[in-house]
């Protein structure tokens, strides 16, 4: 009887572990919105052609060539509260590039350390899914995807452990 028990416990818990496995490709923690970004606007080839162009049209020239491409409009913004400023001028010249690749040159034109990564928002957001400019460097697809703080500040180190 003892054996029994113990036997359904253990299978019991490997019948747990088994279905709540989180290695799936499909990450629970996305959003429609972001997922939709992810997996269907980030991959669309554009091509674009800005000379000292304000940020502010580079958006709209990307959002335009989005819509020419069939990838449908798409939401790019500077990260609320973040410092990133539209005025600023950049030149990008790209053919055919995904448009993961547009925004990961884009960001580097800008030379200010600035990144961007896809807003995961709460369902029916409005910014759900919108592609947020940050003065975070690491940021790329993901908050922080590179890891560490936005600067290496040694005045910003934890001082509990001294």
């Amino acid at each position: 009887m003892y054996r029994l028990l113990s036997v359904s416990c253990l299978l019991a818990g490997v019948v747990f572990f088994v279905s709540n496995d989180t290695s799936s490709a499909e990450d629970p923690k996305l959003s429609v919105g972001a997922k939709t970004t992810i997996e269907k606007k980030l991959p669309v080839k554009i091509s674009l052609d800005v000379k000292n162009v304000m940020i502010r049209n580079v958006i709209e020239e990307i959002d335009a060539a989005m819509i020419e491409a069939k990838g449908g409009k798409i939401r790019i913004k500077p990260k609320p509260g973040d410092g990133v400023t539209l005025t600023t001028r950049v030149t990008l010249s790209v053919k055919n590039a995904p448009l993961e690749e547009v925004l990961d040159l884009l960001v580097k034109n800008v030379d200010r350390g600035w990144g961007w990564y896809v807003h995961v928002g709460k369902p029916g957001e409005q910014d759900d899914g919108a592609i947020y400019i940050t003065t975070n460097s690491k940021d790329r697809k993901f908050p922080n995807a590179g890891g560490g703080d936005k600067k290496d500040d040694p005045k910003k180190k934890d001082t509990k452990d001294k």
